[in-house]
């Protein structure tokens, strides 16, 4: 018994000290969420010093690059020339200052050169252009390259005559002669700048530039040497898979050639999906200014109907006693008009205005007043009624007519529209349907 209750209390305080509200179980989550936020931390600390060492480090790396090309452009050019690097770089920045280039100088040198092999050689040409700056082969040949430019471009530059010295600049440095010229004569005080400021380069800075310049394109060639060893391990597997693509390709080239009819009836659909839209837009213009021609047609019918209710409320006034009273009355006034000869004016002015009433105006007139000459008072009347009546059923008439005839030219439009529509939208559907089934055949024999 007392055994058991030691295993009860054991197991008791196993699951004490690891439940989650145990105070073990909130030291491990408090030291682990510390360690997250320290590791964190130095991440963080991490990113911020590799990004500050690139910002150092790049522009540093990128001066260093220039260096090392300048250097080893100036190593090499004393290479082909024999002219020291220490001179090469007084000549580079004196060259950059008056306009010129280092181009020039090397091409300048080099004609220089060979205008001295030529005047060695017997040339009178070259031998005369020396000796018009007052100097001879001999002289210069026991002088460096350099001091040969040096001695040169000085007495180039005391001639005053711009022409002579521009063609003996051209005679014994080629086309850059002149272009150097400016630098010719301020070469000392451009060469002592140079030393000034700290560009005139050592053989051995230039050595070393070429040496570093030297290990970057080598070092060039090895990235090429990875990209080139991945290419070609990678070709044999591209090959078959560009081959696959290509037998691909044949085979959907062999099917449409094979099928042609599905292909121009995948066409057809398409074209007429595009002309379905075509003509939705279209009838959305159609819709439009129908909108417009009922707004156009409503305002007239609103005109109509008001010289209609006007008319209809004449006439009404004309059928009452008062009315007919009173139209006796207008046409015994019309009857003395016309004998007093106003009737006739008027007449005449309605036949300039009106040519077709006129006529039916004087007839009325006439009979009223012979009517009234009887005196049959209700003769007159009636004649006038019949004239009013004869000249509403013409009018109304005339209205019924152009009704009619907008009815009638709504309908077709209508008609028009809705069947012409129909047969798009059947032909449409037919289309789709021999599409449709084209397209589960031609599918169920591939799967076949």
């Amino acid at each position: 018994m007392s055994g058991n209750a030691k295993g009860i209390r054991a197991g008791k305080a196993f699951v004490e000290i690891f439940a989650d509200d145990s105070r073990l179980m909130r030291g491990l989550k408090a030291a682990r969420q510390k360690l997250s936020a320290f590791g964190a931390g130095v991440r963080a600390a991490g990113l911020k010093m590799m990004g500050a060492g690139a910002a150092i480090a790049a522009p540093m790396m990128a001066a260093a690059k220039s260096a090392a090309d300048s250097g080893a452009a100036i190593y090499e050019m004393s290479k082909r020339t024999g002219m020291s690097v220490p001179n090469l770089s007084a000549l580079a920045y004196a060259s950059e200052m008056t306009g010129a280039s280092m181009e020039n100088v090397e091409v300048a040198v080099k004609k220089m050169q060979k205008a001295l092999f030529e005047a060695a050689q017997g040339g009178e040409k070259a031998q005369e252009a020396f000796a018009l700056l007052g100097l001879s082969v001999e002289d210069l040949a026991k002088l460096s390259p350099d001091q040969q430019f040096a001695l040169i471009a000085k007495r180039l530059s005391d001639i005053k005559d711009p022409a002579i010295k521009s063609g003996l600049a051209l005679e014994l440095f080629g086309r850059s002669g002149t272009a150097l010229i400016p630098m010719m004569e301020n070469l000392e005080s451009l060469s002592g700048d140079a030393a000034k400021l700290g560009l005139i380069k050592t053989d051995e800075s230039a050595k070393e530039a070429k040496d570093f310049s030297d290990i970057l394109k080598i070092l060039g060639f090895a990235v090429k040497s990875v990209v080139n060893a991945i290419g070609s391990a990678l070709m044999p597997l591209l090959k078959q898979f560009a081959i696959k693509i290509i037998d691909a390709v044949l085979t959907v080239r062999n099917f449409i050639r094979e099928h042609k009819e599905l292909v121009v009836t995948i066409f057809q659909v398409a074209a007429a999906v595009m002309g379905i839209g075509a003509g939705l837009v279209a009838l959305s213009y159609i819709f439009t200014g129908l909108a417009s021609a009922v707004g156009v047609v409503s305002t007239v019918f609103g005109v109509v109907q008001t010289v209609i209710t006007a008319t209809i409320t004449v006439l009404t006034a004309m059928l009452t006693p008062i009315g007919l009273i009173v139209t006796a009355i207008v046409g015994l006034g019309a009857y003395f008009l016309y004998a007093s000869g106003a009737a006739g004016k008027a007449a005449d002015w309605l036949g300039g205005a009106f040519a077709t009433v006129a006529e039916d105006a004087k007839a009325s007139f006439g009979a009223i007043s012979n009517a009234l000459a009887g005196g049959d008072i209700v003769a007159a009347a009636k004649v006038l009624w019949a004239q009013l009546k004869m000249w509403w059923e013409q009018g109304t008439g005339w209205i019924s007519d152009i009704w009619n005839g907008a009815l009638l030219w709504m309908k077709q439009v209508f008609f028009e529209a809705v069947g012409g529509w129909r047969i798009i939208f059947e032909e449409m559907g037919h289309g789709l349907t021999v599409a449709w089934i084209e397209t589960t055949a031609f599918l169920s024999n591939t799967w076949e």
